[in-house]
């Protein structure tokens, strides 16, 4: 009698512990807005739990949650983050479109002179002067083949 009866405590303890936690699967695919064409390797995060997962090359993506409604962010280089909200457990797949960001210069004007002076407070990167002496150092018949070893960013 004791023991049918902690068989049947255990049982029913193991039966509330499993259905208080158990997970449901929700299901979805990522795709750019105007083309409709899949979005690889974008970042799902459910915001809650802060899961974290990438669509693969069809763009899809799965998460195993709690039921009840949940906020998704899916973002990708580009494209605006989006945080949409489901509801699980659902047996279709959901659909998320991402609108690319527009990151276009307004204008660019790139002035040549061809030779500045400019201080070396304000110049970036590395200089060399080349005078007679560094030219020197080395014998050669080149001028290509004196320079090698003594200016740096020289590349035969």
């Amino acid at each position: 009698m004791k023991k049918t009866l902690l068989l049947l405590m255990a049982g029913l303890l193991m039966a509330f512990h499993h259905t208080h936690g158990q997970t449901v699967p929700l299901h979805g695919k990522v795709v750019d807005r105007d083309s409709g064409q899949p979005i690889t390797g974008a970042l799902i995060q459910e915001k809650a739990s802060g899961k974290l997962t990438v669509t693969d090359e069809n763009g899809r993506f799965s998460f195993d949650l709690l039921p009840g409604k949940t906020e998704i962010d899916a973002s990708f280089l580009g494209y605006a983050t989006k945080t949409v909200t489901f509801e699980t457990p659902s047996t279709e797949e959901q659909l998320i479109t991402l609108e690319q960001e527009d990151h276009t210069l307004d204008q660019v004007e790139v002035v040549a002179t061809g030779y500045q002076q400019i201080p070396r407070s304000r110049a970036s990167g590395s200089f060399v002067t080349v005078d007679e002496q560094l030219v020197g150092r080395r014998v050669s018949t080149d001028l290509i083949d004196r320079l090698e070893d003594v200016t740096s960013g020289l590349i035969l």
